[in-house]
């Protein structure tokens, strides 16, 4: 799969080809938007104050996808991803309590900040 990686702490990604991750005990999402945040960033520096995956990694920890059921994409979710295997990639690791649904009314672009951005999406255009 296509993903993200941190190869050094301090530098922009790597749009590489990547193993999947390994389920054992979550579950597969597929990935259809996923933001960069402020922790995110700190967190590719090296220098966040909880520390910092070893690298590589994938970055992002939050996203919107669909839970892979059966190897077919299940309905849409905000999800949190855990590193080392963030939601900057095709597809991302999620645990059972992670996931918030999403109405198929509300665009992925709008989803994928559901915490911080629910009520400019929520609220009636004009």
């Amino acid at each position: 799969m296509r993903a993200a990686v941190i190869e050094r702490y301090g530098e922009p990604p790597v749009l590489r080809q990547r193993d999947e991750p390994n389920a054992d005990g979550a579950n597969l999402v597929e990935v259809t938007a996923a933001p960069l945040n402020p922790v995110d960033l700190s967190i590719a520096t090296g220098k966040f104050y909880a520390g910092s995956p070893p690298t590589p990694y994938v970055p992002g920890g939050e996203g919107v996808g669909r839970p892979l059921q059966s190897g077919k994409p299940g309905p849409r979710v905000y999800f949190r991803a855990a590193l080392p295997d963030g939601s900057l990639a095709e597809r991302a690791l999620i645990s059972s309590g992670q996931t918030v649904p999403i109405p198929d009314s509300v665009p992925d672009a709008c989803s994928e900040r559901l915490p911080f951005r629910w009520p400019d999406c929520s609220a009636p255009a004009g």
